[in-house]
């Protein structure tokens, strides 16, 4: 995945799932996302907030995402 052309995003956080999540039997296994950041400072906050228990999750939730940094501008 890659930012819209013309932008100068070089910051980014890569989000996936573990190959043994039971939630990849039914999307696919490869699937993933990255969220890109202007500057290493709102990339780091993002990644604070996306790591975070949030206020609705349940106390006996075990998030199971895998979270890693980018960092160049995509190719």
């Amino acid at each position: 995945m890659t930012p819209p052309e013309n932008t100068q995003l070089a910051f980014g956080i890569h989000i996936s799932l573990p190959k043994d999540e039971t939630f990849t039997q039914l999307i696919d296994s490869n699937r993933y996302a990255i969220h890109w950041c202007l500057t290493q400072t709102t990339c780091d906050l993002a990644m604070q907030d996306i790591c975070r228990e949030h206020e609705y999750s349940h106390h006996s939730d075990r998030p199971t995402l895998g979270f890693g940094r980018i960092e160049g501008k995509p190719s």
